[in-house]
């Protein structure tokens, strides 16, 4: 088997310059896009074939930029998933493979694919930003496309929401919460189901940004239906107990998230 430098430099070429070699193993190249270079730190483990190479982008974590397919230590995700079969027998064909893989990610980013790649992973995304801020909530009542008044309940043991007046709510909470509901070991606040355009191609907050709540104004601001919009405004300017919590926003028919 060829080096793995020698590989690259005879079937890139100049699309990827190779920069040094840490070891035989872990190659610095830079790669040449319509738009800028990009470092790349290719690590190939000593089990492959049977371990597939990584490829990072240099310096991920430290900027600002957000794309799609990338960990947050600059880890390319170029594979759909893992269980995924591979001819282990031509390792010279299988390293380009897989080099080539990493590079048609990069390729997307900044692109309507990106775009759509990324909104397809809202789910992911929203849970890298919010995890350390923001709590999971589960829905116990149908959710319909429209402008609603919700409540959630805040437990110890679990966190729910309800349509205003949900004729099953109380036997749902006894069915959950157990001794919790009956020793009145919650709090209740007014919440609202807001769907958005589904028209709107909604890209998830960059996770290397700070989010707050106005960074979640910021994201439904502009993405909402005339009629939708002023029952929000209206919902906000009225007096109620405990904080203004967003029930959810509506990505397409299908797919929603908390």
């Amino acid at each position: 088997m060829n080096s793995y430098a020698e590989l690259i430099g005879s079937h890139f070429g100049e699309r990827l310059h190779h920069i040094c070699c840490v070891n035989s193993n872990h190659l610095l190249f830079e790669y040449t896009t319509f738009k800028e270079n990009i470092s790349l730190r290719i690590e190939v483990p000593e089990s492959f074939p049977r371990k597939l190479p990584q490829v990072y982008v240099v310096g991920y974590e430290d900027n600002k930029k957000f794309y799609s397919h990338v960990e947050n230590n600059g880890k390319i995700c170029y594979l759909p998933t893992e269980n995924i079969l591979f001819d282990t027998g031509k390792p010279d064909q299988l390293f380009i493979e897989c080099i080539q893989k990493a590079l048609k990610v990069i390729d997307t980013w900044e692109t309507d694919i990106m775009k759509n790649d990324l909104r397809k992973e809202f789910l992911s995304y929203w849970a890298i930003t919010c995890k350390k801020k923001f709590a999971s909530v589960k829905s116990y009542s149908e959710v319909r496309d429209s402008f609603e008044e919700w409540e959630v309940i805040l437990s110890s043991k679990q966190n729910m929401l309800f349509r205003k007046n949900d004729n099953n709510k109380d036997k749902i909470l006894t069915s959950v919460l157990g001794e919790y509901y009956k020793k009145d070991n919650f709090n209740s606040y007014d919440a609202l189901y807001l769907p958005l355009r589904l028209s709107d191609d909604l890209i998830p907050p960059n996770p290397k940004h700070e989010f707050n709540i106005q960074s979640i104004k910021h994201l439904i601001d502009g993405n909402l239906r005339s009629s939708v919009k002023k029952q929000f405004k209206d919902w906000l300017n009225k007096p109620r107990r405990g904080p203004k919590r967003l029930r959810e926003i509506c990505i397409d028919k299908d797919y929603k998230f908390p």
